[in-house]
């Protein structure tokens, strides 16, 4: 027998085997190993060195799968000291939170940018409604030239009232207006002027710089205002629940620049002041919060069309990268027509415009009616574009028109509730991109892209509840994280499959009557957990369920053990930590860390899974199963935010199968299973041992999701092994026999679907990560 005939395991201690020698063979083959002394002796070394390895690895402090410091991210810092203005006087307001009694209802904003002198100036008009008497305002405002003189307040039934004190605070982004009179409840109007510098930090009023073909450098003034950055460009009332109409009038130079954009279609035109000179009338907005403003001056090119219903979609680009704009329009077009289908509304506004930006912090800013990318998550061109860049720009795309209506139309009340923005809208992503191509298979996609990706960061100690009080800008910067993301979007996901016991399309229904109850609005979390409910028609208390998943952090692992025809449920949080479950006081749990799990279970014998709960308040819960059940799986398609880890006979008993036939799993539970594994090892659960022995299936595994998923988790035993060179060559030794068969298959040509190319790019790749030359 050719040594490549066997799944060779060695390195790998296994208490049924003295001598520590693991072969694992095809059923028609045998092993004979024992024909020399020298195999016998070089197994005692490998398996002596390797499990050495293995267990001061997993000892040591730093085998976390990921540096808990590196992720701590102080969230609740608390402002504890008494304010000072910057003139050193004592600062009046003691919250970083805006007064309630003054609510602003309209903005005109005047902009005057100059990308020579890389300043601006500006004047804002804010109408505001007072709905309690007082002598003081505050707005906010951010590294703006804004003097006593330059601030004027009229009220109805007021005579002239003046500025009699100005106070800035740094920390709180505030102006502190103390004014002359009483202002009276009602109407009245705030008027401020305004400078400051166009820097090129990529928030607020910023300048961005693209180069030519011809090799001119080219200067652009565009925004990035989420989350508290809107005060970096005009003084305003910079909170989400804080909605006002808004409407711009802008001055370009049209030597340079040749348009303007805005939230809203251009008004009108006319001549400024000189020659150069323009200024761009734009209509008013809907009710919106300040961190959905946008305005752009620019020289860009563009391709436009109408949807079904009558917006007008375009996508602007640098002039010279024209051609490729069409593909992101082609998609916007399709996505924004099924989603008003989806949601059940029509798109808000007349037009959506998506620009590519040559600088852009993030991927892209769902600004409400002018959206802007960086330019390589927008721009695609067939025949030069890679197959994984035609998929990432569709996913950000519709990413970003999800929060058109989720996130724009309703807004979370305040930042602690912003996963309910980028939750959902990480969520209906997927369902967006799989409605323009089937064939990249969003859904199977999410467990690894999402689920998988969540469940390791939450499993650190010091992560944080989806749903936490911040106050702060740098707090509110902290939350757009992998929880607010993906275990948002993930738990959704688990939402929208238990939901459907009460109907197919319940959570479309939860969803569509949300938004209608709240739309120009703001809501909350339990906002959504209500419109649920009455989608199930009040079956379910969704808050009872979700909340467990909202507001603690973590999650769960479920313990199962197998007698006879019974299984027994327990469940327990899950962590990489030894540490205390109070190590993060601040996030105290109210539930005791436990979960309402929705428990998925499928076996040998029912091919269509039965659903189950185990609840807090259940110390075990009992599950039959058939006679004569081989075998049986928890959490079909990892649609639970859990983990499984079997009794180790279990264990066994899904190992051989995967062994025999690994396609009675479908892909996400492959995947599943891998990851359960391997986390499990990590964290101390499960014997290292079960988890290599799982992943010497993947010698038959022809699929890139599982793939991605072990390698995933194999990468991490490189940097656990990356000091000790004996056991790191042989466990890449280990690696590369799983890889093996892939790699003798694979021919380098651009051929096959996606996830073919996918799978030939990670297997290559982590071939030459081995420096295997014989085969690359």
């Amino acid at each position: 027998m050719e040594p490549s005939d066997c799944e060779d395991a060695s390195f790998l201690p296994d208490e049924d085997n003295a001598s520590g020698h693991v072969k694992y063979c095809n059923s028609d083959k045998t092993v004979t190993c024992s024909h020399t002394k020298a195999c016998f002796i070089s197994s005692l070394i490998i398996i002596s060195i390797i499990t050495v390895s293995l267990i001061a690895a997993f000892a040591r402090p730093g085998a976390a799968k990921i540096s808990e410091q590196s992720e701590v991210n102080n969230i609740t810092k608390r402002v504890s000291s008494i304010p000072l203005a910057t003139n050193g006087e004592a600062y009046p307001w003691h919250s970083i939170r805006l007064p309630k009694f003054a609510v602003p209802e309209s903005y005109y904003i005047h902009m005057h940018p100059n990308l020579t002198t890389s300043t601006f100036a500006g004047k804002v008009e804010i109408k505001i409604r007072i709905l309690k008497e007082t002598d003081f305002v505050i707005v906010h405002s951010s590294s703006l030239n804004i003097s006593k003189k330059s601030i004027s307040i009229q009220c109805t039934h007021v005579s002239a009232i003046h500025a009699e004190k100005v106070l800035h605070n740094i920390k709180y982004q505030q102006i502190y207006i103390k004014t002359d009179k009483k202002l009276p409840i009602g109407s009245c109007k705030l008027t401020l002027k305004f400078v400051a510098e166009l820097k090129t930090k990529l928030s607020g009023f910023y300048k961005s710089i693209y180069t030519a073909p011809s090799g001119e450098k080219r200067f652009i003034a565009t925004t990035q205002f989420e989350a508290t950055d809107a005060r970096a460009a005009f003084p305003c009332f910079d909170e989400p629940a804080m909605k006002a109409t808004f409407q711009l009038s802008m001055v370009r130079d049209s030597s340079l620049h040749n348009l303007t954009l805005f939230n809203m279609p251009l008004d009108r035109t006319e001549d400024f002041e000189s020659p150069d000179l323009k200024i761009d009338h734009f209509g008013a907005s809907h009710k919106m919060s300040t961190y959905l403003v946008a305005f752009i001056v620019c020289d860009f090119g563009y391709v436009t069309t109408n949807t079904s219903s009558g917006t007008k979609i375009s996508v602007y680009s640098p002039p010279h990268l024209w051609g490729q704009t069409h593909y992101a329009l082609d998609v916007a077009v399709n996505i924004t027509e099924y989603y008003e289908n989806f949601f059940g509304l029509p798109f808000p506004l007349p037009k959506q415009d998506l620009v590519a930006i040559p600088d852009f912090s993030g991927g892209a800013m769902e600004n409400w009616g002018l959206i802007t990318y960086r330019s390589v998550d927008l721009l695609y061109e067939k025949g030069q574009s890679s197959a994984a860049n035609q998929q990432r720009v569709t996913v950000v795309i519709a990413h970003e028109l999800a929060h058109q209506w989720f996130g724009n139309l309703v807004t979370m009340s305040w930042w602690s509730d912003l996963w309910l923005n980028e939750g959902f809208a990480s969520y209906v992503e997927y369902i967006g991109t799989n409605y323009i191509s089937t064939k990249w298979k969003m859904f199977d996609q999410f467990v690894t892209s999402s689920v998988q990706g969540a469940l390791e960061s939450d499993a650190l100690i010091h992560s944080h509840p989806i749903s936490v009080q911040v106050d702060d800008p740098e707090q509110i910067t902290a939350l757009f994280d992998a929880i607010s993301y993906n275990k948002g979007a993930s738990i959704i996901r688990m939402m929208d499959h238990f939901l459907q016991q009460y109907g197919e399309d319940t959570i479309q229904h939860g969803l569509q009557q949300y938004l209608i109850s709240h739309k120009y609005g703001n809501a909350k979390t339990n906002d959504l957990w209500d419109a649920m409910t009455k989608a199930t028609d009040k079956k379910l208390n969704v808050s009872d369920v979700m909340s467990t998943w909202t507001d603690q952090m973590g999650y769960p692992v479920v313990r199962v053990k197998r007698q006879g025809n019974k299984l027994t449920l327990t469940q327990n949080r899950f962590t990489f930590s030894n540490a205390t479950l109070d190590a993060t006081p601040e996030f105290k749990s109210t539930f005791n860390y436990k979960w309402h799990i929705p428990i998925t279970l499928f076996t040998s014998k029912n091919d269509n899974p039965v659903n189950s709960w185990l609840k807090p308040t259940d110390k075990s819960v009992t599950l039959d199963i058939r006679d004569g059940t081989k075998w049986f799986k928890l959490n079909h398609n990892q649609v639970g935010f859990y983990r499984v880890n079997y009794d180790s006979q279990t264990w066994q008993t899904l190992i051989e199968q995967l062994k025999t036939d690994h396609t009675v799993f479908n892909v996400t539970d492959r995947c599943n299973l891998i990851d359960d594994a391997f986390n499990l090892a990590v964290a101390g659960h499960l014997n290292p041992k079960t988890a290599f022995h799982l992943s010497t299936y993947l010698k038959k595994e022809r699929e890139y999701l599982p793939w991605r998923s072990a390698v995933g988790n194999l990468d991490y035993f490189l940097e656990i092994f990356r000091d000790d060179y004996d056991s790191l060559e042989l466990f890449k030794k280990f690696y590369m026999s799983l890889m093996e068969n892939l790699l003798k298959d694979i021919k380098l040509e651009d051929t096959g679907e996606m996830f073919d190319k996918y799978l030939r790019s990670l297997i290559l790749h982590r071939a030459l990560m081995m420096e295997d030359k014989k085969n690359c």
